[in-house]
């Protein structure tokens, strides 16, 4: 299993993350295991990064569960994480 954390400096997504933040009750998920389906897709690939987001910026101890359906993407996918993301 491939372990990642959040590490985006593009500044604008950051804002936007920070917003989400701003707008969910995060702290309920402290310390949980999270299983995301649709990992590859545009809502799937959001909710991974700004789990990632929280434990980088608040140790929020969020274990990441990424699902999909095709192994293809998921392994690009986990590419351009690991690309994007400090190891």
């Amino acid at each position: 299993m491939a372990k990642i954390s959040f590490n985006s400096s593009h500044p604008d997504y950051i804002e936007d993350l920070k917003k989400i933040e701003g707008a969910v009750p995060w702290q309920e998920l402290r310390g949980k295991c999270i299983a995301v389906t649709g990992s590859t897709g545009l809502l799937g690939s959001l909710i991974i990064d700004f789990l990632l987001y929280l434990n980088k910026e608040h140790n929020a101890k969020i274990q990441v569960f990424a699902l999909g359906r095709n192994v293809g993407r998921l392994k690009t996918g986990l590419k351009l994480c690991k690309r994007f993301m400090k190891k």
